[in-house]
Formats: C-alpha cells, structure tokens, sequence
C-alpha cells in the first residue's frame, strides 16, 4: 500500500470534474535546495518542436519530459514535499506537508504522518507549522483579505470545517464533526465561509462560529455551492444545478449535467464544466441564470477552472483524446482565446489558485516515482 495515496484518498480532491490541468513556458535554472522540500530548476536539454497547429513550442528533457509554453510562461518553480493550498503575501505559500513532530498512525504496517499546514517561504525553503495535531488538514484557503484560513480536518471519507487566523490561533469549529466532505467549504466574504453537509443542508458559517442554515435541498452529494445576493447555487448528485432564491423559497433547476461551478470575482457570470455527451464535457461562460454566452474549451475531462482576480482570465486543465489539445490552458474571456501553458501535469489534486496579482499560478500534483508517490507543488510565472 502507498502512503500518499491513502492520504490523498483520504483528502480526496480528485474530483476530475472539477480540478486543473498543465503549461508550455520559460523556466529559470536554478540551483535545487537541499531540503526535503526541494524547488527544482529545469534542465538546460531543450528540443524546439512544432505542433500540428504550427505553433513552436519547446520539449525539456527531463524525467517529466514536461513540454512548455515559451511565448506565455517566464518560468516554473518545482517544489517536493509540499502540497500548495494557496498564496499568502511576500513569496510565501499556504501548503500542507507531512508532520512529523506528530505521532505516526499504522496502516498496513506503514506508518502515515498526518498532513498538517504550514506558511512555507519560497526563497529560505523554510515551513513554519501552524496548527499541529494527529489528523490530516486539507482542503485550505485563505479568506480574501489573508487575515484568516479556512480548512478541514478529514480522516477516510469525513471531514470537519474550522476557521482559525493567519498564524494559526483563535480556532472555531464551523461545522458539525464529520458531517462534511474533505473538500466541502468556501469562504463567500472575509467573514463567512459556505459549505454543504452529507445531509444536504446548505449552512452559511462565520469567525465566531455562528452557524445559519439556507437550504435543506433534501438530497445527498449537493456540491458548487454559492450565495449571490439572495440566490443560493448548488449541484446535486445527478448533475442537476440547481438555485434556492431565500426570499421566495421557491428552487429551480437551471442546467442539467453540470460538474462544476464558480462564479466570477464580480459575481456576474459562471464558468461551468458541462457533461455534452457519454464522454465529452464543455467548459462555458454562461449568465446568472445558465444561458450560455461562449465556450472556452472541450475535452473528456475538464477540472481547476479557476478566474483571475481582473476576472479577464480562467485558467483550466484539459484531458482529451487528442494529446495535442490536452494539458493547462488561460483563456481570456473577452477574446476567448485559450493559451497553452503546459501539455503534461495530468495528476493535479486540487484547484488552481491565482496569487493576487494575477502573474502566479499555483498547481498540486501528485507524481509517481519508483512505486511511490509525492506530493508536487508547481509556482507558474505568466509573462
């Protein structure tokens, strides 16, 4: 048995409805750091190709055998060890990694250290913990104005949501133990987090852990949830997107076969992957109320849409049948054309996340080596 991957099944963001893909770039070489979580330049063996498109891209000769975007990257930091979460200010990184100041749990004889959250600076390599315990953290995120973090303590398919401030203090439980998935909850301000449970109740919780039901839907497996203005969005199970006005009371079903969700920065538009066919899915622009206004992509798998904090950009990963059409892509939404940032990273576990100048990119893979696995953090510099 993997280590990793029973703890990634048990923090499981492999939701490949719903996750990110990979990027064509410039890499910088640098020297790789002695520490366990080692940020990797990129070997100087390049091979200048062109795509049937006819556009010239570059193959790197290392063991990833990554192929990259020149016109559209400056470089790429590589990062052992870590899971990335999300940016914090001055080159530091929100990241989960193994805690070994903990006690171990056994299981099938190997030893699992709990993944616990770390502020990792970039330049030193170094990993300051901010809340340590013997239960693994995921699912983390730093409320818009980076004064507070948002997690989820999980173990197997459980997992319980707590907000606690930047440093790792002044922890609140916001949901119910073990009534949400690992992945479930989003902040919706600086103040207030939403998150749906096993029982299909949508809560809208805040830093004082004040709890307020919206919706009880009534069904299991309600996931996409968000509030915009009196409107609660959320899908079922069946795919259903589905939106709750608090006011009337009254549900209505906008979309069917809908996989995921998320509004952009202003709150106008969705960017949502749809299922088109038994094997296809779209990624599309639609209105508030699902009407579609473009599409940005299509692929078997499409997953990490995440906008850009100008809202002028989606960033996205692709699987396709066609290698050529596969991999990390930014669209602009004004002229909808889609820029390839890399054709390989198939493994990314969670979302893509955007630092807040809209430059940086953050990506988590899992990678394969020797029967094993480790978690891999990428930092993405567009030009």
């Amino acid at each position: 048995m993997n280590v990793i991957s029973t703890v990634v099944g048990a923090m499981a963001f492999i939701c490949l409805s719903a996750l990110p893909g990979c990027a064509h770039a410039t890499w910088e070489n640098k020297k790789p750091a002695a520490e366990t979580e080692r940020s990797d330049s990129i070997p100087d063996h390049r091979e200048q190709v062109t795509t049937p498109s006819g556009k010239k891209i570059t193959v790197i000769n290392n063991p990833n055998r990554f192929i990259y975007n020149e016109v559209a990257l400056a470089k790429m930091d590589r990062y052992t060890g870590i899971r990335g979460m999300d940016f914090y200010h001055g080159g530091q990184l929100l990241v989960t990694r193994e805690n070994k100041d903990t006690p171990p749990a056994s299981v099938e004889g190997e030893k699992i250290y709990p993944q616990n959250l770390y502020l990792y600076h970039i330049q030193s390599k170094q990993a300051k913990l901010l809340h340590g315990e013997s239960i693994h953290q995921g699912n983390a995120q730093y409320s818009p104005d980076k004064k507070h973090i948002y997690y989820v303590e999980n173990s197997e398919e459980t997992g319980t949501g707590y907000m606690m401030n930047k440093d790792g203090k002044q922890r609140k439980q916001v949901s119910e133990r073990g009534a949400i998935h690992a992945f479930a909850g989003h902040w919706q301000n600086n103040r207030e987090v939403l998150y749906a449970t096993f029982a299909g109740e949508i809560y809208r919780a805040d830093l004082d852990g004040k709890r307020t039901l919206l919706v009880k839907t009534g069904k299991s497996g309600i996931s996409n949830v968000y509030q915009i203005g009196s409107n609660v969005y959320y899908t079922t199970a069946d795919g259903d997107l589905k939106v709750y006005n608090m006011k009337t009371k009254k549900t209505k079903i906008l979309k069917m076969k809908v996989m995921s969700l998320i509004p952009s920065p202003d709150q106008k538009r969705l960017a949502m992957v749809i299922g088109t066919d038994e094997t296809k899915v779209a990624l599309l622009l639609t209105d508030l109320q699902g009407n579609q206004k473009a599409k940005l992509a299509e692929g078997t798998q499409i997953y990490g849409i995440s906008w850009s904090p100008d809202q002028s950009k989606i960033a996205y990963a692709v699987m396709s049948e066609n290698r050529a059409k596969q991999g990390l892509f930014v669209a602009d939404v004004k002229s909808l054309k889609s820029t390839p940032l890399s054709s390989e990273m198939e493994s990314i576990i969670d979302p893509v996340k955007w630092d807040s100048s809209g430059k940086k990119l953050l990506i988590s893979t899992v990678e394969t080596k020797d029967l094993d696995n480790e978690f891999i953090t990428y930092v993405i510099t567009l030009k």
